[in-house]
């Protein structure tokens, strides 16, 4: 939410390697994993990918070296540091990224992603409403309000789940076995 509409906002997700776009899904590989990524709102979201070589720290038409920013701060301030030298950006450091905007100026949005990870063999994504084995499940968020979802699972002409997601955070002490 902005008080004016022409306030920007963007969502955005760094990549390793440079995003293949197909409608408003994309999906981008690195090492022996894949990334998939699908806008579901805003409707009239607008997708754009920005990075590769000489554009990897691009903002606001200024693509910004490694070695300024905090890095050059902290070299100022004496501190025993270098500046920091690549032939070629480490993949890890975000070369690529997919921003994501309303199509038109609006006080109020709401972003939504779905994202699915996996291996290189994954081809496509899932839709947004899934299978799971013999279940259909189907996932639901606020909008407005307070943060909180809903989940339904039908299997057999049956609703088998059908409640609200959870609002708090499990207890993390006793989870791995070694706590």
């Amino acid at each position: 939410m902005s008080t004016k509409p022409e306030y920007a906002k963007t969502w955005l997700l760094h990549h390793a390697n440079e995003p293949v776009v197909d409608g408003s899904t994309w999906h981008s590989d690195q090492g022996k994993g894949r990334l998939f990524c699908r806008t579901l709102l805003p409707e009239d979201a607008v997708l754009e990918k920005v990075g590769g070589p000489g554009k990897e720290f691009l903002a606001d038409g200024v693509n910004y070296a490694i070695d300024q920013g905090p890095s050059e701060a902290i070299r100022k301030r004496g501190d025993n540091t270098k500046p920091i030298k690549y032939d070629e950006v480490p993949e890890l450091m975000g070369r690529w990224r997919m921003e994501v905007r309303p199509g038109e100026p609006r006080t109020e949005d709401v972003f939504l992603h779905l994202i699915q990870v996996g291996a290189q063999t994954l081809e496509e994504m899932c839709p947004a409403t899934f299978d799971a084995g013999e279940g259909r499940v189907t996932v639901g968020f606020a909008t407005t309000g307070p943060i909180s979802g809903h989940i339904r699972i039908a299997a057999g002409g049956q609703e088998v789940v059908d409640r609200p997601l959870t609002t708090s955070v499990m207890p993390q002490s006793g989870i791995t076995g070694s706590d």
